[in-house]
Parts: structure tokens; C-alpha cells; sequence
């Protein structure tokens, strides 16, 4: 697949599995996935998707794994993500950071396989 990934993914609320690795997709994530309310695994590693992660995100309650590395994505992850259950989440190669925040890094302690950025941010 090439181009950008389409907003219309959220309506398919009975979707489970996403899997979008190694494709050409570009532009931003877009928040309407956080509607996938039963969505367990969400894979979107080594594409060229760029701006930050949704916050809506943390809307995915069954989502027990979050592949988002090798993206161009930027900024801090939201704190919303502390909402979702012990997952594996994968965001290395790219330019997503921490915030200081103990809660946050308290829930990044309870994920069974975490790889990241290992870039922290004060603010």
C-alpha cells in the first residue's frame, strides 16, 4: 500500500487485527483508529507515517500490542496510552519521546516488551 492511511479504517468497528507493517503509507496517523474499540493488535511499523501519535489511542481497551517503529513519528506519547492493559509496544526508530511524567513511566515499567526511542523530555 502506498499513500496515506485512510480515516475510514475507523469505521470498521469489529475490526481485531490491523497489520500494516512494511508498506509506503505517509502522512499522519489518524485518530478516527481509536473507534476501533476491539482492536487487539495495531502494526504499522516501517512505513513513513509522520506527526505524533493519537491520543484517542488510549480509547483502545482490548489493544495488547502497538507497533508504531521505524516511522518518522515525532513528539511525546500521549499520556493517554497509560489506559490500555499491559501490551507489548514497540516505538524505536523514531522520534517519539517520554515525558516526565511518574505515571507514565510507572505504565512503560508494566509492558511485558517495550523498545524505545530511549529520548526523555522535562516538559
Amino acid at each position: 500500500m502506498t499513500g496515506a492511511l485512510p480515516s475510514e479504517l475507523g469505521r470498521l468497528v469489529h475490526l481485531r487485527k490491523l497489520s500494516l507493517e512494511e508498506n509506503d503509507l505517509t502522512g499522519s496517523v489518524p485518530p478516527e483508529l481509536g473507534q476501533l474499540a476491539n482492536l487487539t493488535h495495531l502494526d504499522l511499523s516501517r512505513n513513513r507515517l509522520t506527526g505524533s501519535v493519537p491520543p484517542e489511542f488510549g480509547q483502545l481497551a482490548n489493544l495488547t500490542q502497538l507497533w508504531i517503529e521505524e516511522n518518522e513519528l515525532t513528539g511525546p506519547l500521549p499520556l493517554s496510552l497509560t489506559s490500555l492493559p499491559r501490551s507489548s509496544f514497540l516505538y524505536h526508530s523514531t522520534q517519539l519521546y517520554v515525558l516526565a511524567d511518574a505515571g507514565f513511566r510507572a505504565w512503560l515499567e508494566t509492558i511485558r516488551e517495550h523498545r524505545g526511542t530511549r529520548r526523555d523530555c522535562s516538559n
